[in-house]
């Protein structure tokens, strides 16, 4: 069992990155921060115990994958890379701003987004493809990506996949 200042540390984690989606939408006037505050416990988690990145390396193989299916939860990713002290409240402010790093989706402009991610289900088949060339993804997925037809035809296979290495956690 994890210690109760692990367990306080994980919701005090949560609640930031909540309050920092719903601000960097708010500021933007658009975006979907109810989606990112879905995740924010799991992204907590996942990224306090879990996720292994050199931030100052993108590059550097050993680094984990996370690709976010549903592209709209990027305020919650953006929340994410100023917990981790990579960009400034200032620049989450500036989320869907002309010009500004932060779009309405993740996108390649990051040197931690591998992939742009906006129709939904566009990173499942993504996630796959990284999973079964050796590495280990974590594709967050909403409900509705998993009924998307597109998903499933661009998987490798055709199908849902069912390789063990292809770890995608649904909410």
């Amino acid at each position: 069992m994890m210690p109760d200042r692990d367990l306080q540390y994980l919701a005090e984690l949560a609640a930031q990155l909540r309050v920092d989606s719903v601000r960097a939408a708010a500021e933007a006037g658009s975006g979907h921060p109810t989606s990112s505050m879905s995740a924010a416990d799991l992204m907590a988690v996942l990224f306090a115990c879990h996720l292994r990145y050199d931030f100052e390396h993108p590059e550097h193989p050993a680094n984990d994958h996370l690709i976010f299916s549903k592209g709209h939860a990027s305020p919650l990713l953006y929340s994410l890379y100023k917990a981790a002290g990579v960009i400034s409240d200032e620049e989450l402010l500036s989320f869907r701003r002309r010009g500004s790093r932060l779009e309405g989706h993740p996108t390649p402009r990051l040197p931690w987004v591998d992939v742009a991610t906006g129709s939904l289900g566009q990173g499942l088949p993504v996630g796959v493809g990284v999973a079964m060339a050796g590495r280990w993804s974590g594709c967050r997925t909403a409900c509705g990506c998993c009924a998307v037809t597109a998903s499933w035809r661009k998987a490798p296979s055709g199908r849902r996949p069912s390789t063990p290495a292809a770890r995608a956690w649904r909410t």
